[in-house]
This record gives C-alpha cells, structure tokens and sequence, in this order.
C-alpha cells in the first residue's frame, strides 16, 4: 500500500483505535510473549512433566512442531492452518484453550493478536 493511501486512511479514519493497530506489526515481545507468560505456559511450557499435549510453546521449535496427525499449533504465515487459533476460538466451547477450569480467557482482541502474528511470521 503507498504511503499517500495510509496517510489518507489515517485522516478518515482517526489517528487511534482498533484501526491503528491493525497497521502496526505485533511485536512478539511487547505483544505475543506475555499473553504466552499469562495463559499457556503453565501447561505448555519448559517442565516436561506439566507439559499437556506434549506442546510446548516457549521455544519457536515446539511451537512449529508437528503434533499428532501432522497438525501444527503455529504454522508460520498461515493462521488459518495453525492449530493454536482453532484452540483459542474453537467451535465447541469445551475445547477452548486455555481451559476453562484455569480461569484464564483470551479475549477477542488477543486472539487477533495471535492471528496477525503467525500471518506475519517468517518460516
């Protein structure tokens, strides 16, 4: 997209909100790293006796990892293949991640998050 075309898209728009953030890359430090800290490194983490669905998603090589049945949890630059976001707004809520008995909840604004950084991910 050209530079004019942003410029014109910010003086329509306004200069904040969910549209703004939209055009900013997510970072995965400031962004990714501690909703990951917060919600799924508990069970999916560096202690190989908590680790649920042996997942683990605080190094890049578990994340992109196949799993059972060749499925991915991150599949670099395609969200729509990668079975973290399936997990996280699943079509049967007893499936959502994390799980409900955690007390923790994504909200649909951090899911989005998580979908437009494994779209901007390189493999």
């Amino acid at each position: 997209m050209s530079r004019g075309i942003v410029v014109l898209a910010v003086l329509l728009l306004g200069n904040s909100g969910p549209a703004q953030d939209a055009a900013k890359p997510v970072d995965f430090t400031r962004d990714i790293q501690p909703l990951l800290a917060n919600h799924c490194i508990l069970c999916h983490g560096p202690d190989p006796s908590a680790r649920k669905a042996d997942l683990r998603l605080d190094v890049r090589e578990g994340a992109i990892a196949a799993l059972e049945e060749g499925r991915r949890a991150i599949v670099p630059g395609d969200p729509a293949k990668s079975e973290l976001l399936k997990r996280l707004a699943p079509a049967d809520p007893d499936d959502v991640m994390p799980p409900k008995k955690t007390g923790k909840k994504l909200t649909p604004e951090q899911i989005e998050l998580f979908r437009r950084w494994i779209a901007q991910c390189l493999t």
